[in-house]
């Protein structure tokens, strides 16, 4: 187990600044999850992390001892990509093996000296019974004389992760390992690595866009919006309670509900022309712009209000609807986790009319910061 320590991390392709001063402490033997947009940079970081990208400039330290310039083969961590990279000429053992043998000495790999060498011999042996048990954790032990062209995408990923497992790492960095499964299969899958991540103990680096895997499996969440750390938390408080507006944005399906709205004289809400409740933040930001964001579900479907908004679609998603709408007041469609409150009477271009659960609203600044809850309450009124 190890803990790896980032510190002021750059990366440039050439005027490009892809990752923008990162620091991160990544804790012995967690479970965190780098995710961002797409061009965020979070296969960069994970690249660099494993030497097969060089940082611009910062260090990267595992125990305390820096490995910023070393090959990635001195690291000692271990690479499950997203397209498996298997031998296609190799057998399951045959890719499993590929680690330990090019540990061996060179002389220990020759195919005549391993006949008669007696030390070579045992250290074939050694390989052969490691191999044995991880195909056995990893239950693909049926599968160890197949090629990879004979094997699901499933079988693949498991060989991959088995391939990483046999040279004991300090540390796994997966970039989107279960990106090319279907739907049923990454489920499944996803439920194994977070089981296998607690069997091992060790340390998992997971880079994903998913963002089912990233609430459900890693210990903390790091969140990377155009090269910069926004945010690392647990995925609760990423969720529940985000720093940033660009944070609340991106965690959660579907995408959080933005509310444009501009503070009176005296520093309240006024929503729609009317006070939102009794929220207040005082004089200090009177006639400020700031943002409510509100969740899907706490978004509800009423039968007046002031709050109206035009149906565009609806979404059936089995237990719940998910209803789609847009309106003047709002910065972009609305969604609303409605439940068995959708009837026949809700349909496209239709009106609706909503209310807000107000004690779980957040509040933003019009540069992004979230506004807490205790500095609300001590301006109002």
């Amino acid at each position: 187990m190890t803990g790896i320590k980032l510190s002021n991390i750059t990366k440039s392709f050439g005027n490009t600044e892809v990752l923008k001063g990162i620091n991160l402490d990544i804790k012995e033997g967690e479970f965190i999850t780098l995710i961002g947009a797409s061009g965020s940079g979070k296969s960069t970081l994970l690249r660099i992390i494993s030497g097969l990208e060089q940082q611009s400039s910062g260090s990267i330290t595992i125990n305390d001892q820096d490995i910023s310039t070393k090959r990635p083969k001195d690291r000692d961590l271990a690479m499950v990509f997203q397209s498996y990279a298997l031998y296609p000429h190799l057998s399951v053992r045959g890719n499993m093996e590929v680690p330990l043998r090019m540990r061996a000495p060179l002389w220990q790999r020759m195919p005549m000296v391993r006949k008669i060498n007696k030390k070579a011999h045992k250290v074939l042996k050694h390989i052969d019974r490691r191999v044995d048990d991880v195909a056995s954790q990893l239950h693909i032990e049926h599968l160890l004389d197949r090629k990879p062209s004979e094997l699901s995408g499933g079988q693949c990923q498991r060989v991959a992760l088995g391939r990483a497992m046999v040279r004991e790492p300090v540390a796994f960095l997966m970039d989107e390992p279960l990106s090319n499964l279907d739907a049923k299969l990454r489920v499944h899958m996803r439920g194994e690595l977070t089981q296998l991540h607690r069997d091992l103990g060790t340390t998992f680096v997971y880079v994903t866009h998913d963002q089912v895997e990233a609430m459900t499996m890693p210990d903390r969440i790091a969140l990377l919006v155009e090269g910069e750390l926004i945010q690392v938390d647990t995925p609760d408080a990423m969720y529940n309670n985000p720093k940033h507006l660009k944070v609340a944005e991106f965690i959660g399906s579907p995408t959080i509900n933005i509310l444009p709205v501009t503070l009176s004289n005296e520093g309240r809400i006024m929503f729609d022309e009317q006070r939102l409740g009794s929220i207040g933040f005082g004089r200090s930001r009177a006639n400020d712009s700031i943002s409510i964001a509100v969740r899907s579900e706490d978004l509800k479907l009423v039968s007046t209000g002031t709050m109206k908004a035009i149906v565009t679609h609806v979404e059936n998603m089995g237990s719940e609807k998910i209803v789609y709408a847009c309106a003047d007041w709002a910065k972009g469609p609305l969604a609303i986790k409605a439940g068995s409150q959708v009837t026949a009477d809700i349909e496209q271009g239709g009106p609706i009319f909503l209310a807000m659960d107000i004690a779980k609203l957040m509040f933003f600044d019009h540069q992004g910061q979230r506004i807490v809850q205790e500095k609300i309450m001590q301006g109002v009124a």
